[in-house]
């Protein structure tokens, strides 16, 4: 059975975010808003869970976001799905 999580980044997050911090950006603090104590470092390449160690790789419109938000573009709010399943080694 297939485990994906909506994750929906909102205004104030994008707000309150941080550029350039993988743990404060506005995608880490929507994954943690939606799976509470999974400490999500959010980059280009992964997502890294401190709560297992477990790692997965960054959707595409996640990494469109991140190199927006992080060079000071202008971003909009926006929902991914985000496939826990597909964890890497």
């Amino acid at each position: 059975m297939s485990r994906t999580v909506r994750i929906e980044v909102t205004e104030e997050q994008i707000a309150e975010g941080n550029r350039g911090d993988p743990c404060r950006c506005p995608v880490a603090k929507a994954i943690a808003k939606a799976i509470p104590g999974c400490g999500p470092a959010v980059n280009t390449l992964v997502i890294h869970f401190s709560c297992d160690g477990s790692r997965i790789s960054t959707p595409q419109v996640v990494k469109d976001f991140v190199n927006d938000f992080d060079h000071g573009h202008p971003v909009k709010p926006f929902e991914f799905p985000l496939d826990m399943d597909v964890v890497l080694s």
